[in-house]
C-alpha cells in the first residue's frame, strides 16, 4: 500500500515527502526497543541460551544477545546499521528493517519514474527475475500486485466470480508459505516432493498466492476486515519490533522455571498463551505512545511543509 495513493490519484507529488518520512516513521520505534534491549541486556534478563537447550533450538535461539551490552553500539544499529546493513544484534528481527526502507525507496522510484508509462510492466519482470531470489522481491511483489489492483480493477473484478479459483490458489499459497524455514528434514513430509529447498523462493511465492487469492475472493477480505484483525494490523509494526525481546527474556525464563514442575508440552503451551497476551499488551501501548510521536512529528513537518 506505499503507493496507494498515487495509483489511486495519478499525483506523484507526495512521493519524495513519503520516501523521506519513510525512515522517520520506521527508526522512533527501533530506538526505543533497542534502548530497552540494552537495559534488559545489563539488567541480565535474557534467557535464550540457557532456554534453548531445553527447547533443542540452540542453531538458532542460543547466541542471540549473547555478549557485553553497549548504549553507543545499540543506538548505531537503530540509526543506521539496520537501515543500510541488516544489523540486528540488540533485536533479532530488524534484519528485515533494509528491505523495509530500501525496498521501499526501490518502489517509490519506480511509481515515481515509470508509474504511469504503458510498457513499465515489462520493467517489473526484468526487476522481479533480478530480484527473484532475494529479500526486496516481496515488497516488489506488493506494489505491482498494487499497480495491478487499482489500475486494472477489471481483471479482479472478472476473477472474482470464480471464487474455486481464488480459495485454490488460497490453499496452494498456504502450502507454500508453510514451508519449513531451514528446508531441513522434510523427507516423508508433505514439503518433501518439492525436492531442493528454495525456502526464499517458496515462501515468496506462497505469500504472493495467499495475498492475491485475498485481493480476489470476497469472504477472504470480509473475514480479514473484522474488527480484530484491523487492530492487528494497527499494531503489527510494534508487535513486529517487540515480540522477540519478549520470547528471549520472559518466555524464556517461563520455559526454564515451569519446565522442572510441568510436563514440556504443557509449559510451552501456557507459556504461549501468557507471552502472547504480554506481546499484545506492550505493542498496544507501544504503538499509542512510541509510533504515536512518530507521527506527531509527521504531522508537525507536514503542516510546516504546507505553511
Amino acid at each position: 500500500v506505499l503507493c496507494y495513493h498515487f495509483f489511486k490519484t495519478g499525483n506523484r507529488k507526495k512521493l519524495p515527502y513519503s520516501a523521506v518520512n519513510r525512515y522517520i516513521r520506521l527508526v522512533i520505534p527501533i530506538i526505543a526497543v533497542n534502548v530497552t534491549a540494552v537495559i534488559l541486556m545489563y539488567s541480565g534478563l535474557y534467557f535464550n541460551a540457557e532456554a534453548s537447550v531445553t527447547a533443542k533450538s540452540c542453531e538458532w535461539f542460543r547466541d542471540f544477545n549473547n555478549f557485553p551490552p553497549n548504549f553507543a553500539d545499540a543506538l548505531k544499529e537503530a540509526v543506521f546499521g539496520c537501515f543500510l546493513f541488516g544489523k540486528n544484534d540488540y533485536n533479532g528481527v530488524i534484519w528485515t528493517v533494509k528491505y523495509l526502507f530500501l525496498g521501499a525507496l526501490l518502489v517509490y522510484a519506480l511509481a515515481f519514474f515509470i508509474g504511469q508509462w504503458k510498457y513499465r510492466y515489462f520493467v517489473y519482470l526484468l526487476l522481479l527475475a533480478a530480484l527473484g531470489l532475494t529479500d526486496y522481491a516481496g515488497i516488489l511483489i506488493g506494489f505491482i500486485l498494487c499497480d495491478v489492483m487499482v489500475t486494472k480493477g477489471e481483471i479482479a473484478d472478472r476473477l472474482k466470480k470464480y471464487p474455486f479459483l481464488s480459495w485454490s490458489i488460497f490453499i496452494i499459497g498456504f502450502y507454500f508459505g508453510s514451508y519449513p524455514s531451514y528446508g531441513l528434514g522434510t523427507e516423508g513430509t508433505i514439503y518433501g516432493i518439492l525436492g531442493v529447498p528454495r525456502v526464499v523462493l517458496f515462501h515468496l511465492f506462497g505469500a504472493a498466492l495467499m495475498f492475491g487469492a485475498v485481493l480476489i475472493n470476497r469472504p477472504l477480505q470480509k473475514f480479514f476486515s473484522a474488527k480484530i484483525f484491523l487492530w492487528l494490523g494497527k499494531i503489527s509494526y510494534s508487535l513486529y519490533l517487540m515480540h522477540f525481546i519478549v520470547i528471549a527474556t520472559f518466555s524464556s525464563w517461563f520455559l526454564l522455571r515451569l519446565s522442572k514442575v510441568w510436563s514440556y508440552p504443557f509449559t510451552v503451551f501456557v507459556d504461549f498463551i501468557i507471552t502472547t497476551l504480554i506481546i499484545l499488551f506492550l505493542s498496544a501501548i507501544m504503538e499509542r505512545y512510541i509510533e504515536g510521536l512518530s507521527k506527531k512529528i509527521l504531522i508537525k513537518k507536514r503542516t510546516k511543509s504546507d505553511r
